[in-house]
């Protein structure tokens, strides 16, 4: 560069793709005590339907790494991870997982954080279908202070002599407030 006692900066580049991967990386090296190299890496392995990538930042002996995995087969499966070197943000989670078919399937998701009292959240809902009705289940549970556990279950059945039976049921961890339920015959 044209500025005095900047003018030992580079970049590096580097390609790759074989296949179904790709691997690149940019490292910058600066006249900056505190910053002299900067690593930017990218690694996608997959395609649309199946893949993981990951990219990352190394600087000053510290990384940053982002990764998402995705995979639409028979089971839905997604993620994304963001971890970091710095304190009370090391990592970061957020998932997903659907199987089953539109009769009988269950999702389920969940998050995890490095903050006191939100480090996991997780959800479920659940579908089932019978020849005269169907159950449905819900459930959340977390770390959060006054909300660990709460859970929805709902039956539904008409049989054969047209009676319609229902359940519905919400569980809580709430003092006071532990269940209700209705029933309908």
């Amino acid at each position: 560069t044209p500025f005095s006692g900047y003018n030992k900066m580079g970049a590096e580049v580097t390609y790759n793709l074989k296949g179904n991967t790709l691997r690149t990386t940019v490292k910058v090296t600066t006249p900056l005590a505190n910053i002299p190299t900067v690593i930017v890496a990218l690694r996608h392995d997959g395609f649309i339907k199946d893949f993981t990538t990951v990219l990352s930042a190394d600087y000053m002996n510290k990384k940053v790494e982002f990764t998402t995995r995705f995979n639409l087969g028979s089971t839905v499966f997604g993620s994304i991870k963001l971890t970091t070197p710095y304190t009370n943000m090391e990592q970061f989670v957020v998932g997903f997982n659907h199987e089953g078919t539109l009769a009988s399937f269950k999702t389920e998701a969940n998050v995890e954080t490095p903050f006191r009292g939100y480090e996991r959240m997780s959800a479920e809902y659940t579908h089932s279908t019978t020849a005269s009705g169907f159950t449905c289940y819900g459930r959340f549970e977390s770390t959060i202070p006054n909300f660990q556990s709460t859970q929805l279950t709902l039956n539904h059945d008409m049989p054969a002599d047209n009676a319609m039976i229902s359940n519905i049921a919400l569980d809580t961890s709430f003092p006071g407030y532990k269940r209700f339920s209705v029933d309908v015959n």
